[in-house]
Formats: structure tokens, sequence, C-alpha cells
């Protein structure tokens, strides 16, 4: 059971209240729960995870299934603990103060369920994005959270309900990236088809060119999102072509050119150095660069201006997406998390997530960002200009799947 920290020096936080109970507080509530008749039947008949939580968000009692999520038997391995921390999210230690007082907490929809029901002494429930470290294998869940205050003689807990739509999330943002991409691809063919039927020549014939590239980007989705639907335990062995890198920028270029989101906005292009060549699966990094590039001028406003830039240093080859937006702080930790989004609706999340599984697991890069108010917000793409190493041979053991 964790020690009681000194309350006239609270640990430092970002967003909840850093102090815990004192260790013989804690041990009365948690003797005073275990007697209650009410709550054992609720952790007895509630689906999903569910925990009791004191007024310093630390547990007090766990039913069966969060226990199983966990692997332990022990619930006392749990008592005194906060919920991040009692499953492992990689966030619950940014701060002293533990699970609540980090960056990212103010983020975390468990985090904010509980804040709700606490200040309003009424349920709420929001969407909770975890990355868990178990046994150094990290894995991203979304989480239904619902925090529901209540009283047991006279003391203010909370109960604090997780149900598990990873699988949910997931097929969702399959679904909707799928949809999307093809919708998007669609509308720019029947629009340059719409105008081939009007244009006299010589424009009929760039036109045609046009069209034939959009048929075949159509074609190319279908392979896109096969990678996509590939786990990181599982990377597909990809063919390794010589591209020019000017051809790169260009149809990287081309292929955001007729997006809604590049309307009344510039995308300023780099002066390419000559003959420069990379070998690469080019599907998969137009599909980065193209992920990079409607990131930027989704967070910029119409009149802005997007910069791509690229630079070559010995053996590498790096693209750089700018605009002048600024990430929040309490998104910054999240920003290559799956499933989670500023944006409402199932199947968000997963645009800078694909940036990562592809830019790096596939395309063996490296994607990373910064972000500042003097700067702007500049996404890296870095990849070996002689091509990714092969990938390992797949690990199918069990719970290496995900």
């Amino acid at each position: 059971m964790p020690q009681p920290r000194p309350s006239s020096q609270p640990p430092e936080t970002c967003f909840l209240p850093a102090p815990r109970a004192s260790e013989a507080a804690l041990r009365r509530l948690i003797e005073r729960v275990a007697a209650n008749p009410v709550i054992d039947a609720v952790l007895s008949v509630a689906g999903g995870l569910v925990a009791v939580l004191n007024a310093e968000r630390q547990i007090l009692a766990v039913n069966h299934a969060y226990l199983a999520r966990l692997g332990v038997a022990d619930p006392g391995a749990t008592l005194g603990l906060r919920p991040g921390e009692s499953l492992g999210c990689v966030h619950a230690h940014d701060r002293p103060g533990g699970c609540g007082t980090g960056p990212a907490c103010a983020s975390c929809g468990a985090a904010i369920a509980m804040l709700a029901a606490s200040e309003s002494r009424r349920p709420a429930e929001r969407e909770c994005v975890l990355t868990i470290d178990r046994d150094g294998r990290r894995r991203d869940l979304c989480m239904r959270a619902r925090a529901v205050p209540i009283a047991v003689e006279g003391v203010s807990l909370l109960l604090l309900f997780l149900e598990d739509i990873t699988d949910d999330k997931r097929r969702a943002g399959l679904e909707r990236a799928f949809f999307h991409d093809l919708r998007n691809t669609l509308g720019a063919l029947l629009g340059t088809t719409e105008q081939l039927e009007v244009e006299r020549p010589p424009g009929q014939a760039a036109l045609a060119r046009e069209v034939r590239s959009l048929t075949r980007r159509l074609a190319r989705e279908l392979e896109v999102h096969r990678a996509l639907s590939v786990e990181r335990g599982a990377v597909p062995r990809r063919r390794n072509v010589p591209v020019p890198l000017d051809r790169v920028v260009a149809e990287a270029a081309d292929a955001v050119a007729h997006h809604p989101a590049a309307r009344d906005r510039r995308v300023r292009l780099p002066a390419m150095p000559p003959h420069v060549e990379l070998r690469t699966e080019p599907v998969l990094l137009q599909r980065v660069l193209a992920n990079m590039l409607l990131n930027a001028l989704e967070a910029t406003p119409p009149g802005g201006e997007v910069r791509l830039e690229t630079s070559v240093d010995g053996s590498r080859v790096a693209f750089l997406v700018w605009n002048a937006a600024v990430i929040p702080a309490s998104v910054v930790p999240r920003v290559f998390q799956r499933y989670f989004s500023t944006k409402e609706g199932l199947g968000r999340g997963q645009g800078t997530w694909a940036m990562k599984l592809l830019g790096e697991t596939h395309l063996g890069g490296r994607v990373e960002f910064t972000t500042s108010e003097a700067d702007g917000t500049v996404f890296r793409l870095t990849l070996p200009l002689d091509g990714p190493a092969p990938p390992p041979e797949p690990d199918l053991a069990p719970g290496n799947l995900y």
C-alpha cells in the first residue's frame, strides 16, 4: 500500500489534485467499503471493469473483471493505487503526483469524467484513450469511462465503470478512413472527368493523363488500407523500388490539390536537389506525405500557407511539413496515439497514428514532430535513401497479435 505523501508540499500537478489519503485513513475506508453489501452487489453484477474510488481517486475495491484485465488474483495489489497506475497507463507517472497529474491527463477522458462527477455530484461519461505498458509491450485501448458519485456512510466516493470499446473503435476507424479516402479520390476523378467532357484540344491530353493518374491512385488506396489493417507484429514484406525525389514531392502536392482542405490555402514546395533518388514503397510513402500535408492544411486558416521541405543528409532524406498552428500542450503527448482525436465521432484518431505505423513499421523511417508558438508545428519523416531493412519475422505468440 502506498505511503502517505506530505500534505504541506503536494507534488506538482498539471490537472487533478495530487495529494493522497494517509495510509490509516485509506485502510479504514477500504474496510468500510468491503463490508458494505450495496457495494458488494454492484461489484458482483456490473459488466466491464468497475472500481470504487475515494475522494483522492485511490482504489478502494475492484470487481473480478478489473483483476482479470490486470492479470492478478489478489485485489490487494490494486488498493491505494489510482486507475491509470493500476492499469499501466504510460502517462501515470509523468509527474510525481501520479495518475491525473501529468500533462496528458488534461485530455484523458477518465480523468475528465471523474472531475466532472466529483464537482457536479452527477454521473459523467467520456471516452478514454489509454496506452498501457505490460511487460515492455505497449498497447492502445479505447475505453468508455463513466464516473458515478455515491455516498457510503456519509463519505463521498466514486464508482468508475470502464468498458473496452477498442474493437468497435478500430473497425469504425478503418471503415471511416476507407470510405473517406475513396470518396475524396472519386470526387477529384469525377471533377476532372467533367472538365474533360467540355475541354477542347490540346487541353484534353493533359486532362486524360490526370484521369489516368487519379484512377491509378484509387486502385492503390486498396493497397494502403491493407497495410493499415496489418498489426505491428505481422508486417508484410513490401516492394522496394527507386523513386526520384522530385517526383515524390510533385505527387504529394497533386494528392492534396483537389482536397477541400486545400481550398484557399497554398502549399509551398521545395527547390529540389538534382538527381536524388530513394528506394522505398512509393504508395505508402505518398500516404504518409498526404496525411502530413492534409493535417497541416486543416490546421491552417483560409489564406494561409503550408510548407513542404526536403533535406538530404548522407544516407537519409527528410520530408518536413510546416504550418503556423500550435498543438495544445495537453494534446502533444497523444498526437500519435491511436483512436485519440480532438474531433468528435467514431472513426477518428487514425491519421497521425497511420503516419507513424506506415512511416516507421512499413517504410523503416522515423516520424516525429515539434510545436511551439515561435516556430509553429513541423512534422518530419526521415527515411533511408537505400530503403528499409527487411522486417523481422512476425511474432505470432498469443498477446502479440495486437
